[in-house]
């Protein structure tokens, strides 16, 4: 405001005229002028009196007068806007009940100065001064603003500082609670698991802006101690985005910057920056090599050194994972092809999907017309049937790859239901002759007749032809594979689990027309001699003997992996880890 100052100035300058009358009069003294000597007195009391008026005038001026206060409430009245701004400042800073007109509130302001100041400098603290300034200016003078300005700030800087405060303190809680509750978890590995929380933990407040949806990963240890504190960023809001990976040694992290510049780095399990260098891009290690782009922006890969073998073909725009020797490249966004580990490519890129080799072949589609899969040489060892019966893929094929070669076993899922025979979300089993086959598992596999599974034994006899022997009729709505000599099979979505005779030795209820027990609403296969299983609503684990070990009373539940398990609790905001006693390992964690 230009007059903020001005009394004060006013002030200062008859305060300096006084000055300077006093050395006139002292200069007559020491010229040896009668101290009565009528000018100088004359002109110091005129200077003193003049200062004493303006000071006097000036601290009045602090005060809200009559004329401020009703020219508030007059802007109070100016439009609804006003009205309802002013209506909700007096009922929350006096109190509904002590207002029983606000009509008679306003127009008692000019009378009430007290009460008038108190709400003025609401207005104004909740406004803002230059907010407050701009909707008040055309209802008050400069030095009426000037006087607002005086009495209020004060007032504003209390309550930005007490914002201040309090917004600290809640950051605080904030990141205490980010700290405590793990949002996700990965299993044990080598004595150490990824752990995320919510990206509070490092912002200390709720973000909607550019971090909203990641997640900050740390490694615990066996204790529960932080060997690296979190500090690595993933995003998996709308889809799922896998926490770090140890790959020889190496894991691919992303360090937090709140500046938003995305920067990759490899990090060992102690976290350190294993080549002192930083990259736009790059993948995970894979048999020894990792593409990458540093920020020089040269493209090629890496050996485990973190020197560059080879560079890449700067037309190439993905790049995937060294797998039996061999990495898809994609090539300007359209064709794929591979290259070997000398960067050399070795089959030209000309395919719409390709896959990963596994066991000497890869799957792949040709501009969608065909799908198979091809050796290293790049020839088909097979085609699969697609739309109508034929090796057309035209209109879409029916099939998508679920995982490559496993034991001699590739697996396909049916999309849709169609004349080549895929059913849809019915999963099909390729050998490496293209012929179809089931999926073993301890030396048996399932059938299907109709919609309902059973199972079969395939025994090799001495002449080295396989007997297919029935081990159970195709009874089953739902089947899985043999683990640990138990394989899960459903009945009208209640659980239970036969042995390799086809004996229901878990829950027979699912073979009864009524039902002894509360079903079993889903089971894990079994992991280290135990099964997550589901009833009422809730997880718990189950033996060989279908004996709870841990009773169900978790939210949600994973199998064991190397001794431990991943939990949610009904009573904890997050996910932790048991042991097998059903123990909550880190009770640290909310």
């Amino acid at each position: 405001m230009e007059q903020k100052f001005s009394n004060l100035g006013r002030v200062m300058e008859a305060a300096n005229h006084v000055k300077n009358s006093a050395m006139e009069t002292r200069d007559h003294f020491k010229n040896g002028a009668s101290p009565k000597s009528q000018t100088s007195r004359k002109k110091f009391l005129v200077s003193f009196l003049a200062v004493i008026i303006i000071y006097c005038t000036s601290v009045e001026a602090q005060k809200i007068t009559p004329t401020i206060a009703r020219e508030m409430a007059r802007w109070c009245n100016y439009n609804v806007s006003t009205n309802a701004f002013c209506n909700e400042v007096v009922v929350d800073k006096f109190g509904a009940g002590s207002i029983r007109d606000l009509d008679d509130f306003y127009e008692s302001l000019p009378n009430r100065l007290d009460i008038a100041e108190n709400f003025i400098c609401e207005a104004y603290v909740r406004m803002g001064s230059d907010f407050f300034y701009q909707n008040v200016k055309d209802f008050f003078t400069s030095s009426e603003i000037d006087i607002i300005d005086k009495i209020c700030e004060p007032k504003l800087a209390q309550s930005q500082e007490k914002y201040r405060q309090e917004a600290e303190k809640k950051n605080q809680e904030a990141k205490k609670m980010a700290l405590g509750t793990i949002s996700t978890c990965e299993d044990f590995v080598d004595g150490v698991a990824w752990v995320g929380f919510d990206i509070k933990y490092l912002l200390g407040e709720e973000r909607n802006d550019y971090w909203s949806g990641y997640r900050v990963y740390g490694l615990i240890n066996t204790q529960g101690e932080f060997v690296i504190e979190p500090q690595y960023v993933v995003y998996n809001q709308y889809r799922y985005e896998p926490a770090p990976t140890f790959v020889d040694g190496f894991a691919l992290v992303e360090p937090f910057n709140n500046d938003k510049s995305r920067k990759l780095i490899f990090v060992d399990q102690k976290g350190n920056n294993v080549f002192n260098k930083t990259f736009v891009w790059a993948t995970e290690f894979s048999e020894g090599y990792a593409a990458v782009l540093d920020d020089s922006r040269k493209f090629g890969c890496i050996d485990k050194t973190g020197n560059f073998i080879f560079e890449l073909n700067r037309d190439y725009t993905g790049v995937g994972l060294f797998r039996e020797g061999l990495a898809r490249v994609c090539l300007k966004k359209e064709k794929w092809g591979y290259i070997d580990n000398t960067g050399k490519e070795v089959i030209y890129p000309q395919f719409s999907t390709a896959d990963d080799f596994s066991e000497g072949l890869a799957f792949v589609y040709n501009d969608n017309t065909k799908g198979g899969f091809i050796n290293t040489k790049g020839e088909y060892a097979f085609t699969l049937k697609g739309y109508y019966g034929t090796e057309s893929c035209n209109g879409g094929c029916d099939y998508t790859l679920i995982h490559g070669f496993r034991d001699g076993i590739a697996a396909i899922k049916g999309l849709r239901t169609d004349y080549a025979g895929f059913v849809k979300d019915t999963y099909y089993y390729y050998d490496k002759k293209g012929e179809r086959t089931s999926n073993y598992h301890e030396g048996l596999t399932t059938y299907m007749e109709g919609k309902k599974y059973g199972f079969v034994n395939l025994q090799k006899n001495p002449k080295n032809k396989i007997i297919r022997t029935t081990i159970t009729k195709p009874i089953f709505d739902e089947v899985g594979d043999f683990r640990e000599g138990l394989a899960k099979v459903a009945i009208k979505s209640n659980w239970g689990f036969v042995d390799e005779t086809g004996n229901v030795v878990i829950n027979n209820d699912i073979m009864k027309p009524v039902l002894t027990q509360a079903p079993f609403e889903s089971a894990s296969d079994f992991s280290e001699g135990l099964a997550v299983v589901k009833t009422r609503g809730k997880y718990g684990y189950i033996d060989k003997n279908g004996n709870w070990v841990i009773q169900a009373i978790f939210a949600e539940a994973e199998p064991f992996k190397n001794g431990y398990a991943r939990v949610k609790s009904l009573d904890r905001k997050g996910w932790n880890y048991i042991d097998k006693s059903g123990k909550i390992l880190f009770s640290k964690f909310l």
